[in-house]
């Protein structure tokens, strides 16, 4: 129980600062494919919608679709070099792995499978290669 109240310090903390009524970081309008703008919340949310719907479907892009999608990666700034971009894609060791486990907190709360810190550290000699497999075929 205690695990669920420090949870709900943290996100009363995250949208006391960042939530939605922060009116800094609200979306006041949007403007649709025909220029018009999108005003009311759930005509924005539908802009929005539809607009990354395209920009990430795999499906065939018209003209202006492809106009679209080009603006916002030509506004995405750069900042993952080819070195990094190896050093990042590289495949884990259970040696990193064992690393960040080590360094979660000891009172971290279990994760939805239920298993907790101290289940991976106690059964680590069991698990360090199919985690580490699992892992490097996930990402």
């Amino acid at each position: 129980m205690e695990w669920i109240e420090k949870r709900d310090k943290v996100n009363k903390l995250f949208f006391k600062k960042w939530g939605p009524t922060n009116s800094k970081f609200q979306v006041r309008c949007l403007r649709h494919q025909d220029g018009t703008l999108a005003l009311e919340p759930d005509d924005i949310r539908m802009v929005a919608t539809n607009f990354y719907t395209k920009l990430l479907s795999s499906t065939t892009l018209s003209s202006s679709d492809w106009e679209s999608r080009h603006h916002v990666w030509d506004a995405i700034q750069v900042r993952v070099s080819p070195y990094m971009h190896d050093f990042l894609a590289m495949p884990f060791s259970e040696d990193e792995l064992f690393e960040a486990l080590r360094k979660l907190p000891v009172e971290c709360c279990a994760g939805e499978d239920g298993l907790s810190r101290d289940f991976f550290m106690m059964h680590w000699h069991i698990i360090s290669r199919d985690l580490a497999q699992a892992f490097n075929e996930m990402f």
